[in-house]
């Protein structure tokens, strides 16, 4: 259910780009930088007021992986799986932190490639902060910090 601020802000969005679906792009990176994601009631909402279906939408912006149709978990850990870092100990990582973690709804695990930090492996970032030679104990600890 959309509130007055929601309904503001796609009024909003849509007097910036005209109401103009040729600018559905940039009006999903409007979304996402307001709510981290794309929420399914403002893109239904904004199908409405551009006069598209929502299927055509969606499909316009899944096509990216910035956009994101599921609201981000609390806690984000994204484990480099680049070839330095993989061949270094990420491997083991991933699966030790991903059975970890697994039940956990306020935590999401996923692997990313090359984070650029080549010879300080494994890399990790747990939201913004990066993890530099990180292993089960030095995630644990900043895992912990952010739960309290």
């Amino acid at each position: 259910m959309l509130n007055k601020e929601d309904i503001d802000f796609i009024e909003n969005l849509c007097k910036k780009y005209n109401s103009d679906k040729s600018y559905l792009i940039e009006m999903g990176f409007d979304i996402l930088e307001k709510y981290n994601y794309i929420p399914k009631e403002v893109l239904q909402e904004l199908c409405k007021r551009l006069n598209i279906f929502y299927s055509e939408a969606y499909s316009n912006l899944s096509f990216f992986n910035e956009f994101k149709f599921e609201k981000p978990k609390d806690i984000q850990i994204s484990i480099c799986n680049g070839i330095s870092c993989y061949f270094n100990g990420s491997k083991e990582l991933i699966e030790e932190i991903s059975n970890k973690y697994k039940d956990n709804e306020n935590i999401s695990v996923k692997t990313g490639y090359c984070f650029k930090c080549c010879a300080q492996y494994p890399v990790v970032y747990i939201n913004d902060k990066i993890l530099l030679n990180a292993d089960t104990e030095k995630i644990g600890k900043e895992i912990s910090n952010l739960i309290q």
